[in-house]
């Protein structure tokens, strides 16, 4: 479902009609299968560390919505699924889901509106020590009525602190609702870190604890290069050029490298070396001429059409992927032996 949980789609007769379903492939994405068809929007899973045949999965819809879980996932299409308890005060807008290392499970609930689309308070972060048979409600109270992402911090090996993104709403006079929140001791207590008034999530550096960008709604990216601080200072990045992001990745292939996706602008790639004026993402990309693709992988993706100039080459030790619908490589496009290039687009 396009736009879940933005402000268009938080009322349940928004909701209640999308369909969704899991599938899993085991080709590397080649083919799909469906493993469960749960009739309504599946939004997030998480594997239990403790037990690689036990998934969760969050699933929306104001009645039969909430977070689901399986025992026996080496079953495939015949495993079995159940409903696990509602936390307190929600109703079926199950957003993110955590399996953490000792068992714990934590889960955010998104926003709700009721028929006259006013904000009720359904939202939050709630924790459950016994498998989802009850929940106990971790949320601050700036989070009761639109909670985004809930991020584990990877380098508290405790996994006691957590980032907790959340969006401003109207009405009822809570404007000052909104930002980015942090907990050291498992949401027992929360402080702000950022006044934003809608962010969207957050993402750690797995490799360096002080660096992290921030997602917003409508104010761009957003870079901290000392988060490990009880006050990290957060700066919005000049060059990058969409209002709206919703996650930042890690490229698993090259740590140098991170994915954003975007709310309407595609798939950006930031942190490509080689030449600099090569913008290797973006709704039409050109690769200018002249460029010589680094060591590593890259991932250049267009929403819509993916051009080369003349001349374009992939040296030994490199690895280059295009992804675009439209992919238009010129005669002086070429890879040297011992250097790797795939594309999936159109002609």
């Amino acid at each position: 479902m396009h736009d879940l949980y933005q402000s268009t789609y938080l009322a349940d007769d928004r909701i209640d009609g999308a369909r969704g379903h899991l599938m899993v492939s085991t080709d590397q994405g080649a083919s799909w299968t469906v493993l469960h068809d749960f009739g309504h929007p599946v939004v997030w899973l998480a594997f239990d560390p403790q037990d690689r045949n036990r998934l969760y999965a969050s699933v929306v819809h104001s009645q039969a919505g909430g977070i689901y879980v399986t025992h026996d996932l080496q079953n495939g299409t015949a495993a079995t699924w159940q409903a696990l308890s509602a936390p307190p005060r929600t109703q079926g807008h199950a957003f993110t889901i955590h399996a953490l290392a000792d068992g714990t499970l934590v889960a955010t609930y998104s926003g709700h509106m009721d028929s006259n689309w006013d904000f009720t308070a359904r939202s939050g972060v709630f924790v459950s020590s016994d498998g989802g048979a009850t929940w106990v409600d971790r949320s601050h109270s700036d989070m009761q009525w639109w909670t985004k992402d809930l991020v584990v911090d990877p380098h508290d090996s405790s996994q006691h602190t957590w980032l907790v993104s959340v969006f401003r709403h109207w009405g009822g006079g809570h404007e000052h609702v909104g930002g980015l929140y942090r907990t050291t001791d498992r949401g027992l207590s929360w402080t702000r870190i950022s006044d934003l008034p809608r962010v969207e999530s957050v993402t750690i550096d797995p490799s360096n604890p002080d660096i992290a960008w921030m997602t917003t709604e409508t104010q761009g990216l957003w870079k901290s290069e000392n988060f490990s601080h009880s006050a990290p200072v957060l700066t919005q990045d000049p060059e990058y050029p969409f209002r709206h992001p919703l996650r930042v990745f890690i490229n698993p292939f090259d740590p140098a490298q991170v994915w954003v996706t975007n709310f309407g602008d595609g798939l950006r790639a930031m942190g490509v070396s080689g030449d600099p004026s090569a913008d290797c993402s973006g709704s039409d990309v050109q690769v200018s001429s002249g460029t010589i693709f680094p060591s590593g992988q890259t991932v250049c993706i267009a929403t819509h059409t993916l051009a080369t100039a003349n001349p374009v080459s992939i040296p030994v030790g490199a690895s280059v992927f295009f992804r675009a619908a439209r992919i238009r490589l010129t005669q002086g496009f070429g890879a040297l032996p011992g250097a790797r290039f795939s594309a999936v687009g159109g002609e």
